[in-house]
């Protein structure tokens, strides 16, 4: 009987640390973090440079404007933006981390786009063409982890497929190369994602031809890209991904001063205990593009929340959504109640109310109804699970 391989565990080990689906919004912990790498003539000012440009391309996207006049003016000193800057190593790569609130300032003085830690989780089936035929891509490959790294180095929350028996007798690798879109959708019902990225990697004389589609919410893009390093391919695939990403999830984010962000009510059912709590509150600061959050009321297990959020109620509410553990809800049934105008001087016994003391009645009340009607547009509710 043959022995258990040490790499067979390793690659196990990789395969699951890496590879299992998650139960709420995929978190970018380290998104405010960017390592550069330089050859010896390039300077620490060049790196820093090189940096908070990667960093701004993060949170932007393909709506970054580097000669937008604000952009230029922090580029002339980028340190200013930068929480840490580490020493340099002696292969030329140099850590920094970024200052969060600053950089919301920058995009919001430039009135850019800006997506924050919270971004939807894209689960990659890929196919490698070789000898023997198509190969369902493996975790440990070179492939694999150059296409890690670029998610990380773009701002993609990519997550690889576990590959096991139900993965293979879900989907194909030719459903995979045909991009079947209902194999792949009933085959990653199983995964925590919200976007779809199939790959077909082919050799094509030394390099690489690269195939893909993707798939988030409604959206659907497709590309054919060659002759580049792997490095490069991987790079170029997820910076493509991490645009399309932003084109549907980033919202330009109000001033301090303009303040622009709209005002929300979220209802939240379920949230019992500080430590689910802690969680709820924890997810929605991860936004990104609100300015701020406060607790109106707790009733019971219902937490009522006020969120200034600067963009549209379809973005709100597709941010909300990447937290799997905050389900939409229908609001309460409850009686109606009457619409009041305020304090409104009625005529003396006997006396008929003039056209413009009833004109402004029917001001007051149709002002009153708006603005009912305008509280409940922007009352959310959810259930926690």
């Amino acid at each position: 009987m043959s022995k258990f391989q040490p790499q067979a565990l390793i690659a196990l080990f990789f395969l699951l640390f890496f590879s299992l689906p998650v139960a709420q919004a995929a978190v970018l912990e380290d998104l405010y973090r960017v390592e550069v790498v330089g050859d010896a003539d390039t300077s620490r000012e060049q790196l820093q440079r090189k940096a908070t440009e990667v960093m701004l391309t993060r949170l932007a996207g393909a709506e970054l404007d580097m000669s937008a006049p604000a952009i230029e003016r922090a580029m002339q000193d980028p340190r200013q933006l930068m929480r840490r800057v580490g020493s340099r190593s002696e292969s030329g790569q140099m850590q920094l981390e970024f200052e969060p609130g600053l950089l919301r300032d920058l995009l919001a003085e430039a009135e850019l786009p800006l997506l924050g830690r919270n971004r939807p989780g894209v689960l990659l089936w890929a196919v490698v063409s070789g000898p023997m035929g198509d190969e369902l891509l493996a975790p440990g490959s070179d492939w694999a982890e150059a296409l890690r790294q670029a998610a990380h180095y773009r701002g993609v929350a990519l997550l690889l497929p576990l590959g096991d028996l139900e993965d293979r007798v879900a989907l194909s690798e030719a459903d995979i190369r045909r991009g079947e879109a209902e194999a792949l959708i009933a085959a990653s019902e199983r995964y925590a994602a919200e976007g779809l990225l199939a790959v077909t990697l082919d050799p094509a004389d030394d390099d690489w031809q690269l195939s893909w589609q993707f798939w988030l919410d409604d959206s659907h893009q497709q590309q054919r890209q060659g002759a580049a390093t792997q490095a490069e391919q991987a790079d170029q695939l997820m910076l493509a991904v991490a645009n399309g990403v932003h084109a549907r999830y980033a919202v330009v984010p109000a001033s301090r001063e303009s303040g622009e962000s709209q005002e929300w009510r979220l209802v939240v059912r379920g949230v019992e205990g500080l430590q689910t709590y802690a969680s709820l509150q924890r997810s929605l600061a991860q936004l990104g593009a609100q300015s701020s959050l406060q607790l109106l009321g707790i009733a019971d297990d219902t937490l009522t929340l006020a969120l200034a959020f600067a963009g549209e109620r379809e973005q709100l509410l597709r941010l909300l959504s990447l937290d799997q553990r905050l389900y939409p809800a229908s609001a309460p049934e409850s009686p109606a109640e009457p619409v009041s105008a305020g304090d409104l001087e009625l005529p003396a016994d006997g006396d008929l109310p003039t056209a413009e003391a009833l004109a402004m009645q029917r001001e007051a009340l149709e002002e009153a109804a708006a603005m009912a009607a305008q509280q409940r547009e922007r009352t959310l509710y959810f259930d926690w699970r």
